[in-house]
């Protein structure tokens, strides 16, 4: 994670040469997937924020949206850094992610990493991706 909390990056270091496109669909792919699993609802529920309104499903950060505003203010970019360093670089643009993060017990990007979810997700991703790749697929 980099000293700006609303961002971390992601390091994959190999030898990709020629396959810069399909590690980059990789990386693209494990981004839309783990920025679906930080906003995606669990059992765990919150209160209501407004009286009269039900418990909201919290996220696997234990947050839970109201207005959909940190939900929609995830985004992502896969790139090369050179032929041997592709990066996926995660944030999260909403201006409360950082004072959410620093909460106990809460997260907005950090528990994709402590979680081992975004390794996992890279890994499997990438994997795919230079398989098809060599495969002639891509």
């Amino acid at each position: 994670m980099t000293d700006n909390l609303d961002t971390f990056l992601l390091e994959l270091e190999r030898d990709f040469a020629g396959a810069e496109s399909a590690v980059l669909g990789g990386l693209d792919a494990a981004g839309f997937e783990l920025v679906e699993f930080a906003r995606s609802p669990t059992e765990q529920m919150r209160p209501p924020v407004r009286k009269g309104e039900g418990n909201r499903a919290a996220t696997p950060g234990h947050w839970a949206t109201d207005t959909g505003l940190l939900a929609n203010s995830f985004g992502h970019e896969a790139t090369m850094e050179t032929d041997e360093l592709a990066v996926l670089e995660l944030s999260n643009t909403a201006e409360y992610a950082e004072a959410l993060e620093s909460l106990e017990d809460y997260w907005v990007l950090s528990g994709l990493e402590a979680g081992g979810h975004a390794q996992e997700s890279i890994e499997r991703n990438v994997n795919a991706a230079l398989d098809a790749y060599k495969a002639g697929d891509l």
